[in-house]
């Protein structure tokens, strides 16, 4: 597990832990501690990076656009 952080579109910063990631459905839902949990929608977020996440056996462990990633596999910005 990486720390993600989503950085809302009114400044608000939330770190945690992905804990479901929902494409589809727009949101993820965080752990962000102490078995809180926080569901961040998409639409409401200026940037969600998961820092040093390993995305491919055979690139190193780079930071992840987790919103470039949701439009990839399938959400359609709403």
């Amino acid at each position: 597990m990486h720390l993600t952080t989503a950085v809302m579109n009114d400044g608000k910063k939330i770190s945690g832990f992905i804990k479901r990631f929902r494409p589809k459905d727009g949101h993820l839902i965080m752990e962000t501690g102490m078995g809180d949990e926080q569901k961040v929608m998409f639409r409401d977020a200026k940037s969600i990076i998961t820092e040093d996440e390993r995305v491919s056996v055979k690139r190193p462990c780079m930071d992840e656009d987790e919103l470039k990633r949701a439009r990839e596999l399938g959400w359609n910005g709403d």
